[in-house]
C-alpha cells in the first residue's frame, strides 16, 4: 500500500512540476476561429488577406501549407504512429512535408506500417498579394498577460519563395514604442519551420505582437503561414515541453517505394578534454582552476569549471546542488553571488556534504578593451555515403560569456558555416546568434540549432564580438570579456530527434536544484507514509545552498531552440 501511494504521489508531483513550468502569457493555434488570443488585425497594407485554413489538395510543389502543424507533430490513427517526412506522393520529384488532403475530413501521410489518418487543425495563411509591386503587410494580435522581464516567443512559420526576398519580421508594439524580436527568411525545404527567440517584453501590458510579411513582388499563388504561437513566461533555454515528430527519409526505387528511418550519426564532437578541436586559433584550454580564488567577493566573470563538472556525478555519486553561495573567509556571512560551477574543484550536493567534482577542460577566448572580435573555426568533413543520408543537421553546444549588470558592452556570438574549399568564395551562412539577452544567469547555457547545409565539407565558425565603442577611453568599459565553449556536437538529424538521446545530460546540467527540491519533497512524503524520521548528518559547510528553488531550465534550448 505504501509503495503504491508513493508511486502515485511521485507521478502527481512530476506532472505538477511539469505543468507549473509551462506558464504561458500568450497562446494561439488557430483551431478555434478568431477567439481568445487568436484575433489578428491588419495594420499595414491595403487588403486583409488573413484567413484560416485546414489546407488544400494540391498535386504540385506547394506554395502554401497543405496542412497545419498539428498534423505533422501528432500521431496518426489508427496505429498511433507519426508521419514519415519527407515523402513523394506522386511521380513529381519534390519532397512532401505535409499531410495530403483527400476530403474535408481525410488527410493522410505515410507511416512505418502504411498510411495513417492525420489529426487536423487550422492555421493562418496570408496571400502574398497587395495590389501591384512589392508585398508588405503587417498584422497584430494583443498580448494581455505580462510578468517576467525576459520571455520566449515560440512559433511556426511558412515563408515561401527564396528567390524574391520573402521574409517575416516579428516584434512587439506598445503605443509608439516598437521592438523587433526576430526576422525569419524563406528556407530551402518547403515545410513548416519553427522559431524560438528570447526577448525583453514591454514594461507594461497589454501590448501588441506584430507580424510583418514582405516579398519583393506581389502574387496570388504564394502564401505566408502562421501556427502554434506561444509566449512562455520564461527564457527559451528553460524547460519548455514541445511535441516531438519522428523524422524519416523516403527513398524511391525503380519498382517500389519504401520508407526507412534516417540513422542518427554524430558528425562532430568536441569536449576539449579528450579531443583536439578549433586548432591553430586563439582559443585557449582550461579546467577553470586558474580562475578560482580563496573566496568570491563578486560573481565570477569566467566559468570556474567545465560542463562535465556540474553534469557528471561527484565523488559521493551525487550531482552538484546548484546554485549555492560561499561563506566569506571563516565567518558565517555569505557572498551575494550565486555560484553555478564547481569552486576549487568542489561543490555541495543534496546530502549537504561537500564532494569533489569530475573536472574536464573547456575552450575560451578573451577580448581585451582594445579588441573588438575574434574568430575560431573547425573543418567538418563528411563522406559521400554519409552525406546522402543527411538533410538537416543539429548543432549542440554549451556557451558562456562575461556580462556585467547595468553595463552594456555589446557582447555577441555569431555561429556560421562556410565552404571548406579554399578556392570557393561563397558567403558565410549564419545559423545562430547570441546576445547578452541569452546570458540569463552566470552559468553554462546550452543551445540547440537545426540547420541545413548543402555542403559536403564546411567550416564551423564561431565569431565572438564586443561592439561597445571607446572601451579603452571609458574606465567603466575598460574590461576583458571572456567567451567560453564546451561540448560542441553536430548530428545528422533534426534537433527534435537528437533531444531524446541527450535528455539525461540536459537534465543533469540544467535542472540542478529543481530536481533536488522535487526529490526532497518526494522523500519527505515517503517518510511521512512510513512514519519515521531520517538521520541527517550535520557538517560545517564552506558552501551554503540557496534556500529558494530555482526554475527548471533546459538548453537548449533551446535554448532558443531553432528548428
Amino acid at each position: 500500500m505504501i509503495n503504491r501511494s508513493f508511486n502515485i504521489l511521485t507521478v502527481f508531483l512530476l506532472i505538477f512540476t511539469l505543468c507549473c513550468s509551462q506558464e504561458r502569457n500568450y497562446e494561439c493555434n488557430f483551431d478555434i476561429d478568431g477567439t481568445n488570443d487568436c484575433q489578428f488585425n491588419l495594420t499595414s497594407g491595403k487588403v486583409n488577406n488573413f484567413e484560416l485554413s485546414t489546407g488544400i489538395k494540391l498535386n504540385s510543389n506547394p506554395t502554401q501549407p497543405l496542412s497545419d502543424v498539428t498534423s505533422i507533430l501528432s500521431t496518426t490513427s489508427p496505429n498511433n504512429e507519426y508521419c514519415e517526412f519527407p515523402y513523394q506522393d506522386s511521380s513529381e520529384n519534390w519532397d512532401m512535408y505535409f499531410c495530403q488532403r483527400y476530403s474535408n475530413t481525410s488527410y493522410t501521410c505515410p507511416t512505418a506500417s502504411g498510411v495513417g489518418q492525420c489529426s487536423i487543425g487550422q492555421f493562418a495563411k496570408i496571400r502574398a498579394s497587395d495590389g501591384f509591386g512589392v508585398f508588405d503587410q503587417t498584422y497584430t494580435t494583443k498580448v494581455k498577460k505580462h510578468s517576467s522581464t525576459i520571455q520566449c516567443l515560440d512559433f511556426y512559420f511558412y515563408v515561401p519563395d527564396m528567390f524574391n526576398n520573402a521574409k517575416m519580421q516579428v516584434g512587439w508594439k506598445i503605443d509608439t514604442d516598437t521592438e523587433q524580436i526576430v526576422e525569419v527568411m524563406a528556407q530551402p525545404e518547403n515545410k513548416w519551420q519553427n522559431s524560438r527567440s528570447n526577448f525583453v517584453s514591454p514594461a507594461s501590458s497589454p501590448y501588441e505582437l506584430t507580424f510583418r510579411m514582405m516579398r519583393d513582388v506581389s502574387g496570388f499563388s504564394f502564401y505566408f503561414g502562421l501556427d502554434e504561437i506561444t509566449i512562455y513566461d520564461k527564457p527559451c533555454d528553460a524547460d519548455l515541453t514541445t511535441n516531438t515528430a519522428i523524422e524519416a527519409t523516403s527513398m524511391q526505387s525503380t519498382t517500389s517505394s519504401f520508407t526507412t528511418q534516417k540513422p542518427l550519426i554524430e558528425l562532430f564532437t568536441c569536449d576539449f578534454t579528450t579531443t583536439l578541436c578549433f586548432k591553430n586559433s586563439e582559443l585557449l584550454l582550461t579546467n577553470g582552476s586558474q580562475f578560482s580564488t580563496s573566496h568570491l567577493s563578486e560573481p565570477p566573470r569566467v566559468p570556474l569549471s567545465d560542463v562535465s563538472s556540474v553534469s557528471e556525478p561527484t565523488s559521493n555519486n551525487e550531482t552538484c546542488e546548484l546554485p549555492y553561495q560561499t561563506r566569506m573567509d571563516n565567518t558565517t556571512n555569505t557572498t551575494s553571488s550565486e555560484i553555478w560551477f564547481c569552486f576549487n574543484n568542489q561543490c555541495p550536493t543534496m546530502n549537504k556534504k561537500i564532494a569533489n567534482c569530475t573536472l574536464g577542460y573547456y575552450g575560451f577566448v578573451s577580448i581585451n578593451a582594445w579588441e573588438s572580435s575574434k574568430t575560431i573555426n573547425q573543418s567538418i568533413s563528411q563522406d559521400m555515403m554519409m552525406r546522402d543520408l543527411v538533410e538537416e543537421e543539429c548543432l549542440q553546444y554549451f556557451y558562456y560569456f562575461t556580462v556585467y549588470e547595468e553595463l552594456f558592452l555589446g557582447q555577441q556570438v555569431s555561429v556560421l558555416i562556410k565552404s571548406d574549399n579554399e578556392t570557393e568564395t561563397e558567403d558565410e551562412i549564419e545559423i545562430d546568434r547570441l546576445s547578452d539577452l541569452d546570458m540569463i544567469e552566470n552559468r553554462w547555457h546550452s543551445r540547440r540549432v537545426t540547420f541545413n547545409s548543402t555542403l559536403f565539407n564546411y567550416k564551423l565558425i564561431f565569431r565572438f564580438e564586443v561592439t561597445a565603442a571607446n572601451r579603452t577611453e571609458n574606465p567603466a568599459l575598460n574590461k576583458t570579456i571572456f567567451f567560453a565553449l564546451d561540448n560542441v556536437n553536430i548530428y545528422s538529424r533534426n534537433c527534435r530527434a537528437v533531444k531524446k538521446n541527450r535528455l539525461g545530460l540536459i537534465l543533469a546540467v540544467s535542472v540542478g536544484v529543481g530536481v533536488s527540491a522535487l526529490a526532497m519533497i518526494i522523500l519527505g512524503m515517503l517518510i511521512y507514509f512510513k512514519g519515521r524520521k531520517p538521520e541527517i548528518a550535520n557538517k560545517d559547510l564552506q558552501f551554503m545552498p540557496l534556500q529558494e528553488i530555482s526554475e527548471v531550465s533546459d538548453n537548449d534550448y533551446s535554448t532558443r531552440y531553432v528548428d
